[in-house]
């Protein structure tokens, strides 16, 4: 798993000499994990299984909800044996979203971390949306 300040090698298009993107404002990466703001006082972590870029070149992460609720904005230390976290029927859940490197409220704070196993299979379909649709429709998965 990687740290949260650990950076990868240059982006294609970086000059020789310049400083790597940090971690939380580069394009999704499968495996990343974004700590996601629910609340003024609550947040939780979403895991980005993989990533696809749409007809129209927007890029897109199949995001799922970690099981994780803080106060404050999560680590990377949090996450070893953290599992992904279902609907409260008990349904597994993942989206499709956009814009993860640029909602406020989202920001990675780890790479290269290996999915959790889950008893259940992906989702037949998954919706589109933004990286803000993970605040509100967290309530969905947790009980604030």
């Amino acid at each position: 798993m990687a740290a949260a300040g650990k950076t990868r090698g240059a982006p294609q298009g970086r000059q020789p000499g310049q400083p790597p993107a940090p971690i939380h404002s580069r394009p999704a990466d499968p495996g990343s994990v974004y700590a996601v703001r629910y609340r003024e006082d609550l947040w939780g972590a979403a895991y980005c299984h993989e990533v696809r870029t749409d007809e129209r070149g927007s890029v897109r992460g199949q995001m799922e909800y970690l099981d994780l609720l803080s106060p404050n904005p999560p680590t990377a230390d949090q996450l070893p044996g953290t599992a992904f976290r279902d609907r409260r029927d008990g349904q597994r859940w993942q989206s499709w979203c956009s814009g993860l490197e640029k909602t406020p409220g989202a920001k990675r704070i780890a790479i290269d971390v290996p999915a959790p196993a889950h008893d259940q299979p992906v989702p037949e379909r998954l919706p589109f949306g933004g990286a803000r649709d993970l605040q509100h429709l967290a309530g969905w998965n947790f009980d604030f």
